[in-house]
């Protein structure tokens, strides 16, 4: 491993990330290591600096921040839905809020385990997800996701964590504002078709489609989802009630609401949700868009360093 570039987003995890980063920095630095750094300013901001350090010939980016930092790195590896460079490297140092992502990958933490970069020593290939959908402005779009996305009141819940301060700490703000989504949610018509087959039409609370196993903070919304398989889970969540939504939230973060008979789960390659109603759209704890989504998995195509 010789050229790191760390994309460091410093409002991540309510500002901590910005403080806990000079200590880090100041480590690598005292050992002579050969890396840059680039801090974002902007939404988005991430994927351009991204895309910029790998045409520079850059070995391995890093994403220091949380899931949403991580997504955006993720997204600067491709240009016009090509890779730039089949052998760069990700890699992360989880600070957010949720770092769902780090619940199933593992990423590094504290400064002999950063340090342990340039060797890398651990390579996995995992799964990413291409999801096409209706941007902010009207327009068509496409992003890629490593972990899980849904409609519903999932990303209903995220709109909400966003807007306020997490200073509560990681389950306290995802618990809040899971309850403040709860109060307000209403179910909505939807038609869900697997690889050609339409597995659901009628009322849902929500839809997640999952690679990896963890959304919301530490919620184990899809237990057995592999992001090496090559497959998606897709998992239902059928016309609940309030009072039973309320029932099911405990049993979520161990995997529990699996066994509830109204929730169905299913996996494939290719996954089609339709409304007439709005639908929000939340990957990787950012809200980019809204349904109609399609999404399609790409086989082992990013290479993650662990």
């Amino acid at each position: 491993m010789n050229k790191v570039m760390f994309i460091v987003n410093p409002a991540s995890g309510n500002g901590k990330t910005k403080r806990a980063w000079v200590d880090i920095e100041r480590g690598l630095h005292n050992k002579g290591l050969e890396y840059e750094v680039q801090y974002t300013s902007e939404p988005l901001d991430a994927v351009k600096l991204t895309q910029s350090a790998i045409l520079d010939g850059f070995d391995c980016i890093a994403a220091v921040g949380g899931d949403g930092t991580i997504n955006e790195v993720l997204n600067g590896f491709y240009i016009n839905k090509q890779k730039i460079n089949e052998t760069t490297l990700l890699t992360a140092i989880p600070m957010g809020t949720g770092s769902d992502l780090s619940r199933v990958i593992g990423f590094r933490k504290g400064i002999e385990a950063i340090r342990g970069i340039w060797k890398a020593s651990s390579i996995i290939s995992c799964d990413v997800v291409e999801a096409s959908f209706k941007g902010w402005n009207g327009k068509e779009e496409s992003r890629y996701f490593i972990n899980i996305a849904d409609i519903g009141l999932g990303s209903e819940t995220i709109m909400r964590v966003n807007k306020n301060s997490k200073s509560l700490g990681v389950f306290m703000s995802f618990l809040a504002g899971t309850v403040s989504a709860l109060i307000r949610y209403k179910n909505r018509d939807i038609k869900v078709t697997v690889d050609g087959l339409e597995v659901y039409e009628g009322s849902s609370s929500m839809v997640a489609v999952a690679n990896g196993k963890y959304f919301g903070g530490g919620m184990m919304i899809a237990p057995n989802a592999e992001i090496a398989d090559g497959l998606l889970d897709v998992v239902i969540l059928k016309d609940f009630n309030k009072k039973e939504l309320i029932c099911s939230l405990p049993l979520v973060y161990k995997g529990n609401h699996v066994g509830h008979s109204k929730v169905s789960i299913c996996r494939g390659r290719e996954i089609l949700i339709q409304s007439n109603d709005q639908l929000f759209l939340e990957m990787d704890g950012e809200t980019p868009g809204s349904a109609d989504v399609y999404f399609r998995v790409i086989p082992a195509d990013i290479r993650v360093l662990v």
